[in-house]
């Protein structure tokens, strides 16, 4: 999976289209995408991608593409959706990978916004456990590539990988894909991931949406200031560099080329010392 993926939230290209955007972080040199079902974007996504591909831009296999379930819909709505809407959306299979968009059944079936993540990991645990049964299958049949999850805590986390231990069923989870930026990190969580085998991977890396962490003020801290001004980048930059030192890779989104650009750059641009990396984990 690359370090630094493109999400396609509608709200998060402003006036562009999901297209459109998608094609200049391709021609950017970005090779990861992220959509959902919820979003609404796998067929820009994946029309965007075949048409770089068919241009000889990029080939299929230089693309790494992911998608959401809505949560944890059952074995049957699962295969289902992959089968018949995923997969045909973004231009044929095998999809890179696939993830379980939140823990909560019924989130995503009129349910309120609170009932997203607030069960434990015993609440909905049959729903999500027969999900994860179709998406293993899903992976062994190489429809998928890979298997995870999003917005997990390491209750839901642990819940469900005991209860697949214990049927004899396989708990493939390659990713937790989690709101993570210098405002909020959850470092237990973090440790849990690794200790487990999970690839913690952030989204808002640059501050929560309204109503979740936003913490815009982290960004303009002494700590990420100074930072800034020692390697003659941006404090944005200087918040996805800390990000990706800490082995956590990252999915950003913007309208602007340059941003995009930007948002690559500190793969290979410059390193964070230990004493920045130090002073920006406090915050």
């Amino acid at each position: 999976m690359p370090a630094v993926g493109f999400g396609t939230w509608p709200g998060s290209v402003g006036n562009s289209s999901v297209g459109g955007a998608v094609s200049s972080w391709l021609g950017a040199g970005g090779s990861a995408v992220d959509t959902a079902h919820g979003y609404g974007t796998e067929g820009e996504v994946g029309a965007a991608v075949g048409a770089a591909i068919a241009q000889r831009e990029v080939a299929r296999d230089e693309v790494f593409i992911t998608t959401k379930l809505p949560g944890p819909i059952g074995y049957e709505a699962t295969l289902a959706m992959v089968r018949d809407e995923a997969i045909p959306a973004l231009g044929g299979g095998p999809i890179d990978l696939v993830l379980v968009h939140w823990p909560c059944p019924g989130y995503y079936h009129g349910a309120n916004w609170s009932s997203c993540c607030n069960c434990s990991g015993s609440e909905g645990l049959s729903e999500r456990l027969d999900t994860w049964r179709a998406l293993e299958e899903l992976r062994a049949s190489g429809e998928v590539r890979a298997a995870g999850v999003s917005n997990f805590d390491t209750d839901q986390l642990e819940g469900m990988r005991a209860a697949a231990a214990s049927e004899g069923l396989a708990a493939n989870l390659s990713v937790n894909q989690v709101e993570w930026h210098l405002g909020y990190h959850d470092e237990p969580l973090l440790a849990y991931c690794r200790a487990a085998g999970i690839t913690l991977q952030a989204y808002s890396p640059l501050g929560g949406p309204a109503g979740s962490h936003p913490s815009p003020e982290v960004l303009h801290s002494p700590a990420v200031t100074t930072a800034a001004g020692a390697h003659n980048v941006s404090v944005y930059q200087v918040a996805l560099r800390w990000s990706l030192q800490r082995g956590v890779p990252l999915v950003t989104s913007t309208s602007s080329e340059a941003h995009m650009e930007a948002d690559l750059s500190p793969l290979y641009g410059f390193s964070l010392s230990d004493e920045e990396m130090a002073a920006l984990d406090r915050l």
